[in-house]
């Protein structure tokens, strides 16, 4: 996914993961831009927008 974002010129990549897949993000260059508590079937829970930034890497 990264570099076909790479051969688009695209300069970010974003996502919004679990707790549980954050570790995974950042071990590959993703920094949490915010803590969201979304609700789901009347559930709240936690997860990360996060973003990569492509440019000088």
């Amino acid at each position: 996914m990264e570099a076909h974002a790479r051969a688009e010129r695209l300069t970010e990549l974003t996502a919004d993961v679990s707790i549980t897949a954050r570790p995974f993000f950042e071990r590959y260059g993703f920094v949490v831009k915010a803590k969201q508590h979304p609700v789901m079937v009347g559930v709240q829970l936690t997860n990360y927008a996060m973003t990569k930034n492509l440019l000088g890497n």
